[in-house]
């Protein structure tokens, strides 16, 4: 039979049997449009509306939607570290022919991915000055392993371009936060590696492409760790998230050694922080010094993983005594508010000063927060059930004649005409598509 053709049938008794007919119309198929049409337009307003879309061409292997987000780099400058402004705000240019100066992130997954090492994103910066040359070190989450690994990048000119290097380190385990320092002559770099429930430090062989495991130098877990040299000790901060009790991203702890390389001893008041995560216990980048006071600055996990970082001075920091407090930040908020790439969170500074008497910094940033691809997928299948429920449901006491139709596509008199000349008297008219 035809598309949209009309059949008429009724219950008819006789023989010892029954036989049910139906009249067939478009009412079933504006519910089931409805419920098709809509509901794509509920999942693609959730999908393209809600969160930032933006279209790239890059390799098809990078850059991949990531449910830890999608973090990029991005350059400041300043007199002070308390007066840092983006790049965008000093009028850096790339060179003479460039038809307008660099803005901000000065290094994304497709920077990394475009150089053919794939990427999703790219996080925890870190700089290390060498003459003219900065190198930075950061975390950059592979496409095809999905696990992080240190990347390494070189500016010749204040940090407005990058070149990508490569790989510095790449482990079987998850690798973060390249923490990079010098000690007698040598290069080092201790990263996060706390799935293999250790704190390794590496040493530089070829800098900066190749590094070598120097020592484990403590057999615990610790997140987000970094080595100082202070007032005659060495000092080790960072966070152990593995102890029965602890608070995810509100820990912080403290130890000390004459070296390096240890044996570290715990501070007397260990753990210093076991308190909410929006505190900045968990650290948020490398500690400073200026005017002869030390900063370390903290992550606020609040809202989200990463939501904003926060600077504390240090006023006390003995083997026996710990004390810091907040202090502003002063650095420039993005013009765009939230929808500039650092607008929904950042969680990683690191500022040096360089030998000009200008300070540089880096930070990551995102524009989505911790999540976003799994609250995308949640948001879309929600509108398209908020939309899909009311209309099935509304059909459905609707052909059991609980409600009436919307809207009577076969006119009245004509069906019951119909019936008449049918012999079907007044039994119950279905509506279907055919």
């Amino acid at each position: 039979m035809g598309s949209g053709a009309i059949v008429s049938c009724a219950a008819v008794n006789g023989g010892g049997g029954s036989m049910k007919s139906c009249v067939l119309s478009s009412t079933f198929a504006f519910f089931l449009s409805s419920f098709l049409v809509l509901g794509s337009i509920a999942t693609l307003y959730a999908w393209f509306i809600i969160t930032p879309h933006v279209p790239t061409t890059l390799s098809p292997l990078g850059c991949q939607d990531d449910n830890e987000g999608s973090w990029s780099i991005g350059v400041f400058y300043g007199d002070s570290p308390f007066s840092l402004k983006p790049i965008e705000s000093v009028n850096q240019w790339r060179d003479e022919s460039a038809a307008w100066p660099v803005a901000n992130p000065v290094l994304t997954c497709a920077s990394v991915s475009n150089a053919g090492f794939p990427s999703n994103f790219v996080a925890d910066p870190f700089l290390y000055a060498q003459g003219d040359a900065l190198y930075l070190f950061f975390e950059t989450k592979n496409s095809i392993t999905m696990q992080g690994d240190i990347g390494v990048a070189r500016s010749i000119d204040n940090g407005a371009t990058w070149q990508q290097l490569g790989i510095a380190l790449d482990e079987d385990w998850h690798l973060s936060y390249p923490y990079v320092f010098d000690y007698n002559g040598q290069v080092y770099m201790m990263p996060e590696g706390s799935a293999t429930g250790d704190l390794r430090l590496y040493r530089a062989v070829n800098f900066p492409l190749k590094w070598t495991l120097e020592k484990i130098i403590m057999k615990k877990p610790l997140v987000d760790a970094f080595i100082i040299n202070r007032d005659g000790k060495f000092w080790l901060f960072g966070s152990d998230h593995s102890g029965i009790g602890t608070k995810k991203n509100g820990q912080l702890e403290i130890w000390y050694s004459s070296s390096p390389f240890g044996p570290w001893k715990a501070h007397k008041n260990n753990p210093i922080y076991n308190t909410d995560k929006s505190m900045g216990a968990r650290n948020g980048g490398r500690p400073f010094v200026h005017n002869g006071n030390l900063y370390r600055i903290g992550q606020d996990c609040g809202e989200t993983y990463g939501k904003r970082v926060r600077l504390f001075k240090v006023e006390i920091l003995t083997k026996d005594k710990f004390r810091e407090v907040e202090v502003p930040l002063g650095l420039e908020e993005p013009k765009k508010g939230v929808n500039a790439w650092n607008g929904a969170r950042h969680h990683h500074l690191d500022v040096q000063l360089l030998d000009s008497g200008k300070w540089i910094a880096v930070m990551d940033g995102d524009r989505v927060p911790s999540g976003d691809a799994t609250r995308r997928f949640i948001l879309g299948c929600a509108s398209f059930l908020a939309v899909a429920v009311p209309c099935y449901t509304y059909w459905f006491a609707a052909w059991h004649g609980e409600v009436p139709y919307p809207f009577e596509l076969v006119p009245a008199q004509y069906e019951k005409e119909k019936r008449r000349f049918l012999g079907l008297g007044e039994d119950r008219t279905c509506f279907l598509l055919n």
